[in-house]
């Protein structure tokens, strides 16, 4: 499990104010918001769907993002990733995407790191609470889901194509399925219950297209993922599946898989 979170701290008069829509929820408590305070959070690939959900989590007063990114602004980044813009075009994705961070709320702290995660994985802070994939190729998702089972960081994992996107929240404890209990290494195609129609998540955008609603979509089912599992220390182990074109969301347990060379032992 990661690091407890610790929610002592007072929130302050403007934190109040700003974060005063979630304190008017039933259920989402100053307790709550303090502890969202207190998380750090590591976003891998700060793209379509990465930026989106730093964005979203800067706004919902998350403490601390690293932000990692090898990538410098392109204009076809521009239909689709929309915290950058013209003047950003050639600029690194992470030094950009955190100054819009900061303006967008200057209580979050930040680092830019602009090169692959898996790269210098083992260097990278354990003390993290969750660690959020928005990467657009399978051998980076399965370095990720090792790190995060060597380090017992969950995962969330998400992905967009086309119009058909998936997400899922893994790692969270040993009985958990991991990201290569449902699609095999070796293969990179989906098993362990997942439907067929989704094993082209793995290509990418540039050579597939995406539609740009759908990265609006699944980055909000990211950020929301990790904001319960901030509040609660759990959520449904589930992958959900949404399809633009037909307008459908379905859901599938997942199980861990006892032959799985990554979890199992």
């Amino acid at each position: 499990m990661p690091a407890r979170i610790s929610s002592s701290t007072e929130l302050t008069d403007k934190e109040l104010d700003r974060y005063s829509r979630h304190l008017l929820l039933d259920d989402f408590t100053i307790e709550h918001q303090r502890t969202i305070r207190q998380a750090q959070i590591g976003v891998i690939g700060c793209g379509g769907l990465g930026g989106l959900v730093a964005m979203q989590l800067a706004a919902a007063g998350v403490g601390r993002l690293d932000l990692f990114d090898e990538d410098s602004v392109e204009v076809s980044n521009l239909q689709r990733q929309l915290f950058f813009t013209t003047d950003d075009l050639g600029r690194p994705k992470t030094q950009a995407l955190g100054e819009r961070i900061k303006q967008l709320n200057p209580h979050v702290n930040y680092t830019a790191n602009q090169y692959r995660f898996p790269d210098s994985c083992q260097t990278q802070p354990k003390k993290w609470h969750i660690i959020i994939d928005c990467t657009d190729n399978f051998k980076t998702r399965f370095a990720i889901n090792r790190w995060s089972l060597q380090h017992k960081v969950p995962l969330i994992s998400g992905a967009a194509i086309e119009y058909q996107g998936l997400v899922g929240l893994l790692n969270t404890q040993k009985q958990s399925p991991c990201y290569q209990c449902i699609f095999s290494e070796e293969s990179n195609t989906s098993h362990s219950g997942t439907p067929s129609d989704t094993t082209h998540i793995g290509q990418r955008c540039a050579d597939l297209g995406v539609i740009n609603s759908l990265l609006g979509v699944i980055s909000s089912l990211q950020s929301h993922l990790a904001l319960e599992f901030l509040r609660h220390s759990h959520a449904p182990t589930k992958i959900w599946q949404i399809d633009l074109k037909t307008m459908q969301m379905r859901s599938s347990h997942t199980t861990k898989d006892p032959f799985c060379s990554a979890c199992y032992n």
